[in-house]
């Protein structure tokens, strides 16, 4: 009997998490259907449907205009993108196809927009899903070896890379020399150079895309291996809790905490806050995320997702105000341990509420 206790309070606890998990999973659920809700295809329009490839909000049409054989110029259409972000997409990525054949368009290697990779790899398999259609007979070959050369990029690696270690390695390496290694390669990498971090934006759109977009399509492309980075951070952040490592992924992935800490170290003399305040400010934490939710679930403002601090790292396209508020936030952290992630964070508070922790 004294063996059997411990397995049942851990099977317990294992399922009061899945429970907790699943009840937050279905509250972001109808936070997305309220914002953006579902698309119902008849089975026609199923049996026809392609695939359409798809940015951080939804689809990025685009008009295609050739002239003489000459792409001419490439305007988007109205999309559910974040307007700052896309904004930059639609200034530096559509004229690099100007003046092209269609061939040398698709065999063009076009690199996405720094600070709004999804959005521009969504926008660059477009066009080429576009471009293909308006060849009569296509080379399919060279889709498939410019979709591998955009996948098989030094960044690409790099990130893919690091999510993994952040992922793994804490549970075979305890070295706080390490630790400093991978904080700075999160922030670099993760934050600084690719914008790859969870966020509210990217799981109320990554929920909208499975419910409005689409089917599991296993070909090829930028889009999937996107998909799969995003899989790779629910995996750590939600799943890892179920088996008892809870806050895996504000500690070891999140490049905003990794900065955070960071500062943290570079200040031996930190600020003393009394148990009663912690308390209180924890609270206050949890009230602002259930504000935000019902703002949400009301329809009255859903925009509050694209100001999370973790858009400052997209500094070319983030607001000044935003970035302003990251640095003020990254020099309180030198004298309190990650004030945002403590005081703040409303992904970090969905993270704990869904793992059944404070």
């Amino acid at each position: 009997m004294a063996i059997r206790l411990p397995n049942k309070h851990r099977w317990s606890n294992t399922a009061r998490r899945f429970c907790s998990l699943l009840t937050y999973l279905l509250m972001m659920l109808a936070v997305a259907i309220n914002r953006d809700g579902i698309t119902t295809l008849s089975e026609d329009e199923q049996e026809t449907e392609e695939h359409v490839p798809m940015g951080y909000a939804g689809p990025t049409p685009v008009t295609i205009t050739i002239e003489g054989g000459h792409i001419v110029s490439i305007a988007a259409e109205d999309n559910n993108e974040t307007p700052e972000f896309f904004a930059t997409v639609e200034e530096q990525l559509l004229p690099q196809w100007n003046g092209m054949t269609i061939d040398e368009a698709l065999a063009a290697n076009i690199d996405a927009v720094s600070g709004a990779t999804r959005s521009s790899d969504a926008v660059i398999q477009t066009v080429r899903i576009e471009l293909q259609k308006r060849r009569a007979a296509g080379d399919s070959d060279i889709q498939t070896r410019q979709t591998l050369s955009s996948l098989l990029t030094i960044k690409n690696i790099c990130v893919l890379v690091v999510i993994l270690m952040a992922g793994l390695l804490p549970f075979f390496i305890n070295s706080p020399r390490w630790r400093i290694v991978q904080l700075v390669l999160n922030v670099i990498v993760l934050g600084l150079w690719s914008g790859t971090f969870l966020s509210y934006s990217l799981i109320v759109n990554t929920l909208s895309n499975a419910l409005n977009g689409g089917r599991p399509n296993f070909q090829l492309s930028t889009f999937n291996f996107q998909l799969i980075l995003a899989l790779l951070l629910f995996i750590i952040a939600f799943i890892y809790p179920l088996f008892g490592k809870k806050g895996h992924y504000c500690s070891y992935v999140c490049p905003l905490g990794s900065l955070q800490e960071l500062a943290g170290k570079s200040v031996k003399r930190t600020l003393r806050i009394s148990p009663h305040t912690m308390k209180r400010l924890n609270m206050a934490r949890r009230l602002l995320w259930a504000v935000l939710m019902l703002l949400m679930w009301s329809g009255v403002w859903f925009s509050w997702m694209n100001y999370e601090l973790f858009a400052a790292f997209l500094f070319q396209q983030a607001s000044p105000i935003l970035i302003a508020v990251a640095v003020v936030f990254v020099i309180l952290s030198c004298f309190l341990p990650r004030p945002y992630c403590n005081f703040v964070c409303p992904t970090g508070t969905l993270l704990k509420l869904s793992s059944n922790t404070k």
